[in-house]
């Protein structure tokens, strides 16, 4: 039978891994919903943060803070760049831009061999210690990381009930009406994939120096980032915080009681889903990008 502390336990790892999920899911969801675009190098741009936190604070030793921000700068402008040099030329064919964004992802994935080599780097944790909750023991590092997630979030809403958010949302919802009201749909496209690669940094950056960091570490994070995207509906932030916090626990807790199993539930519950609700629980039909 399982006790309280074990239930804070996988309770707060399940928070933690519900915190990722969410940050980098949140990221891909308003890329998608905004610009059609289907970026599967947003897994790269989660690695590339978390990379370049470690160069910033592991390497330089520069306040974590401040590695934090520079990986957050440095992933909107890369997605930004991405976007205009890239995306933009290829803009209206669905195959070419999802190729492009293979293609940028394998060498982001080189690269970082190239720089750092194949072997995991760590870090020393920033938080040292731990809090006692009814018996259970929580580190510092794991309540901080939960944390930052929820203040991101909540920055993230704050933008979206911008100016620049309303026309995101106008956008997504219909771009040649949003046109024709006179919003740059280009410009905003640009504004979405900075937003949506820099949040996927910072989620990089928030878990290097809990895990090792690789230049594969995006891969299974990226997995559950696009099945809470399913589920939830692309587009629809309110639905990839609870699908993403839904996933998290059950993996956490899956795991306790049935070991590597508990992928089978999730992904289980997830074909249940889809096929009564293809579109996701909060989402609505959408056309990505068809062919010129």
């Amino acid at each position: 039978m399982m006790d309280v502390s074990m239930f804070l336990q996988l309770l707060i790892n399940g928070l933690v891994l519900a915190s990722i999920y969410i940050l980098v899911a949140s990221g891909f969801s308003l890329v998608l919903g905004v610009t059609r675009i289907l970026n599967f190098a947003h897994a790269e741009f989660y690695m590339l943060g978390a990379f370049t936190f470690f160069a910033m604070s592991g390497l330089l030793k520069l306040n974590w803070i401040l590695g934090l921000i520079v990986s957050a700068i440095a992933m909107a402008a890369l997605g930004g760049i991405c976007y205009w040099f890239i995306f933009k030329p290829l803009y209206g064919s669905f195959i070419r831009t999802l190729a492009a964004s293979m293609g940028i992802g394998l060498i982001s994935v080189q690269g970082t061999i190239v720089a750092f080599g194949e072997k995991d780097r760590i870090m020393f944790p920033i938080f040292s210690g731990s809090i006692n909750i009814a018996g259970a023991t929580v580190s510092a590092e794991k309540l901080t990381l939960c944390a930052f997630a929820l203040l991101i979030m909540l920055g993230l809403g704050l933008i979206l009930k911008t100016k620049v958010g309303k026309a995101m949302y106008a956008v997504a919802e219909d771009q040649e009406a949003a046109a024709l009201q006179g919003i740059n749909v280009k410009r905003i496209f640009l504004v979405a994939m900075s937003l949506g690669c820099a949040m996927a940094g910072v989620a990089g950056s928030l878990v290097a120096p809990m895990f090792s960091v690789n230049s594969h570490m995006g891969g299974a994070v990226f997995i559950m980032a696009i099945l809470t995207t399913i589920l939830s509906g692309h587009g629809s932030m309110k639905g990839a915080i609870i699908i993403g916090s839904i996933i998290g626990l059950i993996e956490s807790f899956g795991y306790y009681f049935m070991g590597s199993s508990n992928l089978v539930l999730i992904f289980f519950i997830a074909l249940v889903i889809i096929y009564f609700k293809p579109f996701g629980l909060f989402g609505r039909a959408h056309q990505i990008i068809t062919e010129r």
